[in-house]
C-alpha cells in the first residue's frame, strides 16, 4: 500500500518566539526596565561558545518530536519572518509600528535556527519582502493536491483564514495551556455528543495532535470567530488587529460577523449602506432591520461610512498571498533529517538530548 503523503508546514517565527518566551529565566521574564532585562540576558541558556540557545533547543525538540512520532508526514516545510519591512509597511507605514524591538538574543537565535533547520535537511522559507504566513499560504495553496493531507502548526489566529476543508488543509493551533486546548474543543464538539460521554470524546481528539494542539476545522474557525475562513479576512478589515497595528473600522467590531454572513464581503456591506443615498429615513429603516434581524443593537452606519477607506486597505493588509513564486518542487519539502549533522549540530550548541 502506497505511504499517505502528508504536509506539515511550520510558522517557525511562532514557534521560536514563543518557545523564546516560555523558556526565560524568571530574572529576564519579570524585568521591571530594559536595563535590568539586559543585565540578566547572561542567564538565558547558551552554548559553549557563547550564542544564545534556550528557543532553538526547545524548538528544535519540538520539531524533533513532531518528525519522530505517530503523525505520519512525509513532508515539512518551516517559514520564517525575516524582517519588519515587507510589502505591507509600503502600504501602511504603522503596520506592526506598535511592536517593541525584538530582544537581541532572540533575534540571534531566529538566524541560528534557520541554520540549524537547513543544516539537518529541512525545508526553510524567508523572505525580504513576504512574511511567514504569506509563504506557508503559499505553500499550502500550491501544494495541497499534491498530498494527502496538510497541516499548518502555528499560534497566530490570521491562520484561520486557510483553513480549507475541500483541500484538506487543517491548521494545528498552539495553545499556551492544555485546559485552554480542552476547551476549545469542548466548545465546538460538545453539540455532537451526550453529556455523560462528550469528554470521553474531548479527550480524544485531542490525543490526535501534539500537546497544547488543538486541529482546526473550518467549523472550528466559525465556532472561534462567528465566520468561516473564507470570511476573516473580511472580518478582519472591520474589526482590525491590534497585534499588528491594523486599523479596521472603530465601533464595529461586534457587528462585523453578523454583517458579513448577511452580506458575504466588504462590498455588499457598503452596497447596503449607499443604497440609503445619506436618506435619514433609509438609514433608520436599515438600522431597523439589522437590529431586528441580525441582533445588531447600535447602528454602524455612521462608523462604517467614516471607515470605509480604513476597512479596505486593512482588508488587504489581512489578507495572506498565497501566489508567490516560490520556486521550488514537492521533493523539495520531504523529511530526510541527516542525524549525523543533528548529531554534530546538537555538540555544536551543547544540546545533550533531544528526548
Amino acid at each position: 500500500m502506497e505511504q499517505k503523503r502528508k504536509l506539515l508546514i511550520i510558522d517557525g517565527s511562532s514557534m521560536l518566539v514563543t518557545n523564546y518566551f516560555a523558556t526565560l529565566p524568571p530574572q529576564v521574564k519579570m524585568a521591571k526596565t530594559d536595563e535590568e532585562r539586559i543585565k540578566n540576558y547572561h542567564r538565558i541558556m547558551k552554548s559553549p561558545d557563547g550564542r544564545y540557545t534556550n528557543a532553538v533547543f526547545t524548538t528544535l525538540k519540538a520539531v524533533k518530536a513532531i518528525i519522530d512520532g505517530p503523525y505520519g508526514f512525509t513532508h515539512m516545510a518551516i517559514c520564517f519572518d525575516k524582517t519588519r519591512n515587507t510589502f505591507r509597511r509600503e502600504l501602511y507605514q504603522e503596520y506592526k509600528a506598535n511592536r517593541k524591538p525584538t530582544q537581541e538574543p532572540l533575534k540571534e537565535q531566529f538566524i541560528l535556527m534557520e541554520q540549524v533547520f537547513e543544516q539537518i535537511g529541512l525545508k526553510v522559507l524567508y523572505s525580504d519582502q513576504f512574511e511567514a504566513d504569506d509563504l506557508a499560504g503559499s505553500v499550502a495553496k500550491q501544494f495541497s493536491p499534491e498530498f494527502d493531507s496538510v497541516r499548518i502548526l502555528t499560534k497566530d489566529t490570521d491562520y484561520y483564514q486557510l483553513a480549507d476543508d475541500s483541500a484538506n488543509i487543517r491548521l494545528w493551533m498552539l495553545q499556551t495551556k492544555e485546559d485552554t486546548a480542552l476547551d476549545i474543543i469542548r466548545r465546538n464538539t460538545s453539540y455532537l455528543f451526550s453529556n455523560e460521554t462528550v469528554e470521553e470524546h474531548v479527550k480524544e481528539l485531542y490525543g490526535h495532535t501534539p500537546k497544547n494542539i488543538v486541529e482546526f476545522t473550518e467549523e472550528y474557525v466559525f465556532g472561534e470567530k462567528g465566520v468561516y475562513p473564507d470570511l476573516i479576512v473580511e472580518l478582519k478589515a472591520i474589526e482590525g488587529d491590534t497585534s499588528d497595528n491594523i486599523p479596521g473600522v472603530k465601533n464595529v467590531s461586534s457587528a462585523a460577523a453578523p454583517l458579513l454572513n448577511e452580506y458575504g464581503s466588504l462590498e455588499g456591506i457598503y452596497e447596503a449602506i449607499d443604497e440609503c443615498e445619506g436618506i435619514a429615513k433609509k438609514e433608520k429603516e436599515l438600522a431597523t432591520f439589522w437590529k431586528e434581524k441580525l441582533e445588531i443593537k447600535r447602528s454602524p452606519i455612521k462608523s462604517m461610512l467614516a471607515g470605509r477607506e480604513s476597512a479596505f486597505l486593512s482588508r488587504e493588509l489581512a489578507q495572506i498571498k498565497t501566489d508567490i513564486d516560490l520556486g521550488m518542487k514537492v521533493d523539495d519539502m520531504m523529511i530526510h533529517v541527516n542525524e549525523k549533522k543533528l548529531k554534530e549540530v546538537c555538540e555544536e550548541l551543547g544540546i545533550k538530548k533531544l528526548n
